[in-house]
Parts: structure tokens; C-alpha cells; sequence
């Protein structure tokens, strides 16, 4: 299945999209060249990168070099420094099969107005014994590795539908966890969250996610809000590009999970290469990194809600 049957970025919205960033081709490929040029220097990190990777690196940090030197430093070196985040990352390994059988990371096909990329987040059924928070993290994360590749927007948005999701379940992944997996998808992969809208929260979910929010800084929080019903989500969502399940006219989310599946494991050599895009610290020049750059809150197991 090709990438653009499942995310759709149409020849106007590209054409749109490149106006807001107000750079010429030519300018892009200049950037592009003076990051290739950075990498070949650069002793530590891959040189074989894409050209359409810089790109998104570029666009996602406002054509600053600087930034997206600093973000592609970070993109090869969080690797090694947090591999509980990066391996079997392999769409085909055990264990992101397992996340494909009973959770749902799911880019929705079509842009916002304001080319935002909706994603919904759902377990598939209700208080499944395999869920596993680390696991689940994972892979939202793999999320990201293949969207940088294949995907143009401005910014996410996020729809969490906790419906299937038993406080149990909730309890498996320590808000640290959630907190640094935003991290990381920002520091990273230079994702811009335009906002999170979680539906179908329990009374205990509330709970946690009133902590959750104190985690972040003021600026995050802000962006997290709780709908007690579609209605409400409606207000920040545009209705008519979301599943049909929801009130939409797109695909059932069911439906969509089966194609992006599909679509993800006939990629499972490109992630196998890309597994391998990483830097070598013992030839890194001047001070080593470190995990304070990528805004890592502590040891990630150190805040598990008993």
C-alpha cells in the first residue's frame, strides 16, 4: 500500500504549506546542502541521510540551521541515549505485532483546514492483559519515524480515546513515561502538538490526568483538554474529516488501523534501516550529550503509580 493512499497531502496544500515557511526552492535546497554539508563534518553522526528527511527537519524548525543541526544531533544521539524508546521498533517484531493486535496509533488521511494532522489513539478492546505502557510508547513513537519520511503538516493534534482503556491499563505507564515520550517526540522528531483531546475519560482517568498536567509546563498543559462528548470535541476538531464511528465521513477507525498496519509492515526494512541511523558517541567531538537536552524528567521508571 503507498504512503499517499493512506496520508493525503494534496499538490494545493503542499503549494500552501510552502508559502507559510515564505522559501524558494532554491533556498530549500541550499539549506538542504548546508545540512548535508554539516553531517559530512560532523565525525559522530550518519552520513548517508535523505534528502527528503532534512527536509522535514528544515520545515519543522523554521528553516533555522542551527535548530535543526541541534535536532538532528539530538534524532541520532536519543538512540543510545534512551533505547527503551528506540528498539523493536521493527513493525514485523513480537512486540509491535502485539501493540497492532490490541491498540490503534492511527494518523488520520486528510489534513486539517489549517493542515494540522489529526492522530486518534484507541485500544482495541477493553482492559487487555497485554497492554504494555512501554510498549505502547514505543510504538506511538515509530509513529513519528515513518510520518517524518512520508507525511507534510504544520502541527498534531491528538485525539485519545480512552474508552477500552481499564485504570489498570492506566497504571502501566508511569506519567515520567508520558511526559519524557512527549519529550522526546518534540526534542526529537521536532513534532509541533497543536493540542490533545482526550474523550471517554473515566473518573479515575480524570485523575490522572489532572496529575499528568502538572507535569508539564504551563504551555503544554493548556494544550490538553477533556470532552465529555463528541460535541464538545467538535468545537476543536473539524467533524467532517474524522471516522464515521466518530460523526465523520472518513473510513471506520478500524478500517483505517488495518491499512496503516498494512502500510507499516511493507516498510519493516526501511525501519530496520533506519534503526541503524545513529551516532557514535565515542566520536563525538568536545563533551559528550547528555539526556538534560532532551528535557528528560529523572529515571523514567521513577514515577510508576503503585
Amino acid at each position: 500500500m503507498l504512503a499517499q493512499h493512506v496520508l493525503t497531502v494534496t499538490a494545493e496544500q503542499d503549494e500552501e504549506m510552502k508559502k507559510l515557511i515564505g522559501k524558494s526552492n532554491i533556498e530549500i535546497e541550499k539549506d538542504v546542502n548546508a545540512l548535508k554539508d554539516w553531517l559530512n563534518k560532523s565525525p559522530h553522526l550518519p552520513k548517508n541521510e535523505d534528502d527528503i528527511i532534512l527536509r522535514r527537519i528544515l520545515y519543522y524548525n523554521k528553516f533555522s540551521l542551527e535548530k535543526s543541526k541541534q535536532k538532528l544531533d539530538l534524532y541520532y544521539s536519543s538512540q543510545n541515549l534512551i533505547p527503551e524508546f528506540f528498539e523493536n521498533r521493527n513493525p514485523l517484531h513480537a512486540s509491535m505485532q502485539k501493540v497492532f493486535d490490541y491498540g490503534m496509533v492511527v494518523p488520520l488521511p486528510k489534513l486539517t483546514n489549517e493542515f494540522q494532522r489529526i492522530s486518534i489513539s484507541k485500544q482495541i478492546t477493553n482492559d487487555n492483559p497485554n497492554f504494555d505502557g512501554w510498549e505502547y510508547v514505543r510504538f506511538l513513537l515509530s509513529t513519528y519515524e515513518y510520518r517524518l519520511w512520508h507525511d507534510r503538516c504544520v502541527s498534531d493534534i491528538f485525539v485519545v480515546d480512552l474508552v477500552n482503556t481499564s485504570f489498570n491499563n492506566l497504571l502501566k505507564i508511569s506519567p515520567s513515561c508520558i511526559v519524557n515520550m512527549f519529550a522526546v517526540s518534540q526534542k526529537t522528531y521536532s513534532d509541533k502538538i497543536h493540542s490533545i483531546h482526550i474523550i471517554n475519560a473515566s473518573t479515575a482517568a480524570h485523575t490522572i490526568i489532572d496529575l499528568l498536567k502538572t507535569l508539564f509546563n504551563a504551555k503544554m498543559g493548556q494544550r490538553i483538554h477533556v470532552h465529555n462528548d463528541l460535541e464538545s470535541l467538535y468545537k476543536h476538531v473539524p467533524k467532517d474529516i474524522l471516522p464515521e464511528d466518530y460523526g465523520g465521513s472518513e473510513k471506520p477507525l478500524m478500517e483505517l488501523h488495518k491499512n496503516w498496519r498494512a502500510f507499516l509492515e511493507s516498510q519493516d526494512s526501511w525501519m530496520i534501516d533506519r534503526m541503524k541511523m545513529k551516532s557514535n558517541e565515542k566520536l563525538r567531538p568536545g563533551q559528550p550529550i547528555n539526556s538534560d537536552l532532551l528535557g528528560i524528567q529523572g529515571s523514567f521508571r521513577q514515577l510508576n503509580v503503585d
